[in-house]
């Protein structure tokens, strides 16, 4: 069975779209609360590179691979990458994964 090409070039399309719109929702605003995720293998947690970058830290996670954190200065979001932060995302996506991972977690210990 043949697929036609204009088939394929639809489904790329809001394929793209939909991969944008995920992309969209974790960007961080320059103002407000970012989540810091840092890599284990990274030389430094993520608690240290808020500190180094001039942030203030709200919450963190007991390893210290994640850090929430705020700041009224432009640029924020740079200046913890130029620090070394693995990746940086809106808080509110960060808690929405961990809802989900608890829900998750939740439905597998009952079943």
């Amino acid at each position: 069975m043949k697929i036609k090409l204009s088939g394929l070039l639809i489904a790329g399309y809001f394929g793209l779209a939909l991969i944008l719109v995920l992309l969209a929702g974790l960007m961080p605003s320059e103002h407000g609360r970012v989540a810091v995720l840092q890599f284990p293998w990274s030389d430094q947690s993520a608690v240290e590179t808020v500190a180094r970058a001039g942030g203030q830290i709200n919450s963190a996670s007991a390893h210290e691979y994640v850090a929430i954190t705020q700041s009224e200065n432009k640029g924020f979001v740079w200046h913890l990458y130029q620090e070394g932060a693995g990746v940086v995302i809106s808080a509110s996506a960060a808690a929405a994964c961990v809802r989900l991972i608890k829900t998750v977690k939740r439905t597998d210990t009952n079943g």
